[in-house]
């Protein structure tokens, strides 16, 4: 069972660092091209990644899932400064959705929610497996 939690927790990583790699580098070209569409599509693929890892390791129990939502973090806000200082993206904030300041961009950006969805994701992990393992010792 350890040698599973383990393959799991790499895996949970891997794919993590993967899909946020490719969504930074493919936005390099995309974002002066059509920076709603990349930040929208990017916000979501991010989101479900981020969700779906950290619920796997909650219910895993992994010994590393502390370190989770710190490399999202980390992620989360280096790519929010990343798109947030492209000036097409912050041209497109202001003028479809009145954001006037760069610190009200990165507000705008999914910083704080991939945040709490990482949390969440944990935290709904944790409490399926506190579930699942009463309701195999109540037997």
């Amino acid at each position: 069972m350890i040698a599973l939690q383990n393959k799991m927790t790499w895996l949970c990583y891997g794919i993590s660092l993967i899909v946020f790699i490719v969504v930074f580098a493919i936005g390099r070209d995309i974002v002066t091209i059509y920076p709603s569409g990349y930040v929208t599509l990017s916000f979501y693929i991010t989101t479900v990644t981020a969700f779906v890892s950290a619920l796997t390791l909650g219910i895993m129990g992994n010994f590393l899932k502390w370190l989770y939502p710190i490399m999202v973090v980390v992620f989360a806000f280096l790519f929010s400064m990343a798109v947030i200082y492209s000036d097409q993206v912050y041209l497109y904030l202001h003028h479809n959705h009145g954001v006037n300041y760069m610190h009200a961009a990165i507000n705008w950006t999914f910083f704080y929610l991939l945040t709490a969805i990482t949390f969440l994701g944990l935290m709904i992990g944790m409490g399926i497996k506190l579930i699942v393992g009463k309701a195999n010792t109540i037997k």
